[in-house]
């Protein structure tokens, strides 16, 4: 009987021991991370600000964002939470991660965003002391689309309020030129194969995305106009004081000359508009310039100008 009553103790003994040993499967630990919930906004119908390139100041649905998120007052890459992540942007100006979501730091730390427009992949440095840079070139003209820069910052947020919207703004300058005739010997058709030039304009200048800015303009070259609007950096007139438009008109059988100097700063996110009244064969001309909002009405293709009789 004793041997039965130690073979039964022995048997509880190991069935209590396997039972402590159970264990459940560890859990995943939660996930208590804010996503930041990002938008576009394009600053336009603004002399101070600016519009998109597409005819209803719109997102065209295409372009590539990249976004900063930096310790806040701080513009140093190597202290940086988010290092230009990729966003691709709607037309509504809802913005896609084309990679990992952007989480907040925790303990609602503040920090600071900058995002800009195109994405460059070459801006994806965490070096101690590297600066986002890059050279832009305004000398082709084809496509404005490729010679758009937009730039935002917003400051002090948190995880309180991941709703972040960027107010995005024109880095570059633009210019309209208008011609019209106050000769009767000057049609339509005369106009139509006018040459435009403008001589010694700035057409180089470098990108700086922390600053939002497009800085160091040089290399003046005559660039001939393929349409009335033209991309420009911004730049003064003190440094590139020998510009001047120059209009070439064949009419019968020679070329009329006419030269319009240009005394006006090349601000950044504004529109200056050249109105060019071109007088008499003798190359009677007179010129105004306004600074106008961004966008204002369908951009023309070519050159068409108005005459007046």
């Amino acid at each position: 009987m004793k041997k039965y009553l130690i073979f039964a103790t022995i048997v509880a003994m190991v069935f209590v021991g396997c039972k402590k040993n159970t264990t459940a499967p560890p859990k995943k630990p939660a996930d208590n991370r804010v996503a930041a919930q990002l938008s576009g906004k394009i600053l336009k119908d603004d002399v101070k600000t600016t519009t998109r390139v597409t005819y209803d100041g719109q997102w065209e649905g295409a372009e590539k964002i990249g976004i900063f998120m930096l310790p806040s007052g701080s513009k140093e890459i190597a202290t940086s939470f988010t290092n230009n992540s990729k966003f691709s942007c709607s037309k509504t100006g809802a913005m896609t991660p084309e990679g990992e979501k952007i989480y907040f730091p925790s303990n609602d730390t503040e920090v600071d965003f900058i995002a800009y427009h195109p994405h460059n992949t070459e801006f994806n440095s965490k070096n101690v002391g590297f600066l986002p840079t890059t050279p832009v070139n305004f000398s082709e003209q084809k496509d404005l689309t490729a010679l758009e820069f937009l730039w935002s910052f917003v400051p002090k947020q948190s995880a309180k309020s991941p709703a972040i919207q960027f107010p995005f703004r024109r880095l570059q300058s633009s210019m309209q030129i208008v011609l019209v005739s106050n000769a009767r010997y000057i049609s339509d058709e005369v106009l139509k194969g006018t040459k435009i030039t403008i001589e010694a304009i700035p057409v180089m200048a470098t990108f700086d995305v922390m600053n939002g800015a497009l800085i160091n303009p040089k290399a003046p070259i005559n660039l001939q106009l393929e349409r009335n609007l033209v991309y420009l950096p911004p730049h003064t007139n003190e440094n590139f004081s020998n510009r001047k438009i120059v209009v070439e008109m064949p009419y019968k059988g020679k070329t009329l000359s006419y030269i319009a100097p240009i005394t006006f700063e090349m601000v950044a996110g504004k529109t200056h508009k050249v109105t060019i009244k071109l007088g008499d064969e003798s190359g009677e001309l007179s010129v105004s310039s306004t600074i106008e909002p961004w966008w204002a009405g369908k951009r023309q293709d070519d050159i068409h100008p108005v005459r007046i009789r």
